[in-house]
């Protein structure tokens, strides 16, 4: 059995894998490094829990068919104490919406990320849990507000209504 020094080293290289390779459109990563009963809470999906490497899959697939050129550099990222299935990732990056997400069209606007990921590693070294906090100055819950209220407020905004400054011409 590893040290706890040598399973935090192999999760930290999971968790810069995830990021720089995987959240940018490498999905055969992404199959690699993230467990089958993976949970995530993220703003990629504003309504409850990713559930699944499926339903995750399909998301980072889904950004990364709206944001082609999303880029991700790793700033810090390392094992909490006393804890190497823990990892604390911190990243920043960003990309060019120039397809749909969340029903609204290519906006051509770049969204900086800076993002903080709280990992847990099963025994296998995959990703079982990730949960996600941001600082970003314009984030998909900004550039996507009016799509995201009826999913995560339906009785309130019960239907899809873009502001036409976004789908003009």
């Amino acid at each position: 059995m590893d040290s706890p020094e040598v399973i935090a080293e192999k999760n930290i290289e999971t968790a810069r894998q995830f990021a720089e390779k995987a959240l940018v459109g490498d999905l055969a990563i992404f199959d690699t490094v993230v467990a089958e009963n993976v949970r995530g809470n993220t703003g990629l999906k504003p309504d409850g829990w990713i559930e699944g490497k499926a339903m995750y899959r399909a998301i980072i697939a889904a950004l990364n068919e709206a944001f082609p050129d999303m880029t991700v550099t790793v700033s810090e990222v390392f094992a909490a104490a006393g804890d190497p299935t823990r990892i604390v990732l911190r990243f920043h990056g960003g990309g060019t919406q120039r397809g749909a997400m969340y029903g609204v069209p290519p906006t051509n606007r770049y969204l900086p990320i800076d993002e903080t990921h709280l990992l847990r590693f099963d025994d296998d070294g995959k990703i079982v849990e990730n949960v996600v906090g941001s600082n970003n100055p314009l984030s998909l819950e900004m550039l996507f507000a009016d799509a995201i209220r009826p999913m995560v407020l339906p009785e309130i905004f019960p239907e899809l209504v873009l502001d036409p400054r976004l789908t003009a011409e």
